[in-house]
């Protein structure tokens, strides 16, 4: 997978639009002046207030040079130059004009309290990586920015085998509306090998979910940008019919070398035998709506294995009135055609996208 660019992509057709309400007067805020003194992060001893917005912070200013060249810069700047009547607290005072939203999260993991500056699934998800490479871009976190690119590109993998084995989620697993802030952040920092797992996400989504966006807890609607939604929701188009087509496929019919025979049903006999007649019986259920994944699912890299495993039990049989399962060169067959079919959709997600990565599908991509 290709180095994510530290840059923002010069094309801003792909970027996401953002609704911007008024900063949000949280718990974590308190009144005190013209600006709020934030609670959790005014530390008494600290020795650099920063303004962002209507809000201030008094944190260690050697703790945030540390992690960032930019802060150290401009905390060199504002000592030299403030007089002691322009500081507040006895402390140089910067402005910013960041979310304090995104700073929090920033100094909760600069000035940690129970742990060390490094991400875990317990201090992360979408907001957390989202302040972090937002922040970057003006601050040079060098090392919070690739943990969390780091994260991202690993849920968000370009190897199927990491996809299909959920491997990928061994660390994190971030909820499906996050997948519209994760192709905001593949356009900000110009990484597309992200982009075909998080629109593929995206697009399982219901198309009201997709047009609505994703709210953040500063009260940032996130949507796509006009052309991402369009390529979303033609997306999703396209997956239905997908999924519907491998599904009809791999239910039609038992494998040639089917070790069974379906036998007819007779009016004494309640239930049938046969591969024919368990894989007739599941796409009844599936077209008749009575799985929680339906014939016109968009989920068509959604694996039927763990619907034949679980119907192959004596109990889930009588349950569609039959008396055995697959035989076993059916259910290899099945296996085999439901893996194949998965891998096609995935190799072919870019141009069902209507974008272009390089290498994507390649036996050497790595998440």
């Amino acid at each position: 997978m290709e180095e994510p660019s530290r840059k923002r992509a010069r094309d801003d057709s792909g970027q996401s639009s953002h609704d911007v309400p008024g900063v949000a007067q949280s718990e974590s805020v308190q009144a005190t002046g013209v600006c709020i003194r934030d609670i959790e992060f005014w530390l008494d001893d600290g020795n650099i207030i920063l303004n962002s917005r209507n809000v201030s912070f008094k944190v260690y200013k050697g703790m945030l040079a540390e992690h960032s060249d930019v802060f150290k810069s401009m905390y060199q700047i504002a000592q030299g130059v403030q007089a002691p009547s322009e500081q507040q607290d006895g402390c140089p005072v910067v402005q910013l004009d960041d979310s304090p939203d995104d700073l929090r999260e920033l100094f909760r993991l600069i000035f940690p309290r129970h742990h060390g500056l490094k991400l875990t699934k317990n201090n992360i998800d979408i907001e957390v990586l989202s302040a972090i490479i937002r922040l970057d871009h003006k601050y040079e976190l060098t090392d919070l920015y690739a943990q969390a690119t780091g994260y991202l590109s690993e849920y968000y993998t370009s190897n199927y085998d990491a996809w299909a084995s959920e491997t990928n989620a061994s660390r994190w697993e971030p909820e499906p509306i996050h997948a519209i802030s994760a192709i905001a952040l593949a356009r900000l920092t110009n990484t597309p090998s992200i982009l075909p797992t998080a629109f593929y996400v995206c697009a399982t989504l219901s198309p009201s979910e997709i047009m609505e966006g994703y709210t953040r807890r500063d009260g940032v609607i996130e949507r796509l940008s006009k052309e991402d939604m369009k390529r979303c929701l033609n997306l999703r188009d396209r997956l239905v019919n997908a999924h519907t087509v491998i599904t009809l496929t791999l239910f039609k019919a038992p494998s040639k070398t089917c070790t069974a025979r379906h036998s007819a049903m007779s009016n004494r006999m309640p239930s049938v035998t046969g591969c024919a007649a368990f894989l007739g019986a599941l796409l009844e259920r599936c077209t008749l709506g009575s799985f929680s994944r339906t014939l016109t699912s968009p989920g068509a890299l959604m694996s039927w294995v763990p619907c034949i495993e679980y119907y192959s039990s004596l109990a889930t049989l009588r349950e569609i009135g039959l008396r055995t399962a697959l035989c076993a060169e059916c259910k290899t067959h099945f296996e085999e055609n439901d893996e194949q079919k998965r891998r096609a959709v995935w190799n072919e997600l870019p141009r069902l996208i209507g974008i272009t990565v390089n290498g994507w599908g390649a036996s050497d991509v790595r998440a």
